[in-house]
């Protein structure tokens, strides 16, 4: 699924390269910003916080998705699963725990003035559970969990400083190659961070970045499609892109390509990755090369409260 990726790409070298000639001032932001991606939440009592055993109370789980960051996600990459109890015991199949939304889920964009256009929530429904025995004692609770697995995806712009003497620059120039460059990243859970750049010889520049969750304690990172599979050959993985368009990138751990693209997973550990890249520069000049960097990866969340079923005082023993 890397269509939505290549757009948001595209769009970040079109922002980039309307600010200042080919550069991105401090000032400019690209993206709204943000730490969150798909929140999720219950809806109002569904599911209650009572209910009663025997088969005679019927009740719903509404699972509430609303998408804070900037990644559109298609309905059919989103997965809402409800745990913490039997589905037998409450007169469902597994199968009927399970399932995707039923419209995308649409990401937060400006409309022409640069206002937010905050998306609609979209609903996930888990009808007709119901408590069909009888519990031993008065009451007992379960822990309902509601869980999402998604796709999703982070854009980041930012801009190299090229001089046309890279080993040892005229003071005072259009730009300053060691020093830690402008950086706009679209809202997502996963973030880029701390662009810097330095000098690497008389025709290439290095600079380094960070990749890091950044969003809620109960949100985990998972390999791209792996539909967050608990196995550790996927756990902690993004796909990293790389992208100035011009020949001669190199970042550790990405593998490359003559057009000055560079791409590869690498893990992160719940913290953060530093990924290092040096850019060969044939040409050398006074300007600021665009930057794009997307990451790819499934993102896991949860919700959880707690259902009381209560005894509702028929005679067991019949």
């Amino acid at each position: 699924m890397r269509q939505p990726i290549t757009v948001a790409l595209l769009m970040s070298f079109l922002l980039l390269l309307g600010c200042n000639g080919g550069g991105q001032s401090a000032n400019t932001k690209a993206f709204l910003g943000g730490s969150q991606g798909i929140v999720i939440s219950f809806d109002v009592n569904a599911p209650p916080k009572n209910v009663f055993d025997g088969g005679d109370f019927p009740f719903d789980v509404a699972v509430k998705l609303q998408n804070k960051g900037e990644f559109s996600v298609p309905k059919d990459k989103a997965i809402v699963s409800v745990t913490g109890i039997m589905p037998q015991e409450f007169n469902v199949k597994e199968s009927d725990l399970k399932k995707s939304p039923a419209d995308d889920l649409i990401g937060r964009k400006t409309d022409n003035a640069g206002s937010p256009i905050e998306p609609g929530e979209v609903f996930v429904e888990f009808t007709g559970l119901n408590h069909m025995t009888f519990i031993t004692g008065n009451a007992l609770d379960y822990p309902v969990r509601a869980e999402i697995c998604y796709l999703y995806g982070t854009t980041a712009a930012s801009s190299l400083c090229i001089r046309k003497n890279l080993g040892n620059p005229a003071a005072n120039g259009l730009c300053d190659i060691e020093s830690a460059r402008p950086l706009s990243t679209s809202g997502a859970p996963v973030q880029v961070n701390s662009v810097k750049e330095y000098q690497r010889g008389r025709d290439s520049v290095g600079f380094t970045f960070t990749v890091q969750p950044v969003s809620s304690s109960t949100g985990k990172v998972y390999a791209m499609d792996s539909q967050c599979a608990n196995e550790r050959s996927v756990e902690d993985r993004v796909l990293v892109n790389v992208k100035t368009g011009i020949a001669g990138l190199t970042c550790q751990g990405l593998s490359g390509s003559s057009e000055g693209s560079v791409e590869g997973v690498v893990p992160i550990y719940d913290t953060s990755r530093v990924i290092t890249c040096t850019q060969t520069i044939a040409s050398p000049g006074d300007y600021e090369a665009p930057v794009a960097i997307t990451l790819s990866y499934d993102y896991q969340d949860y919700v959880e409260t707690t259902l009381t079923v209560k005894h509702s005082g028929e005679n067991t023993t019949s």
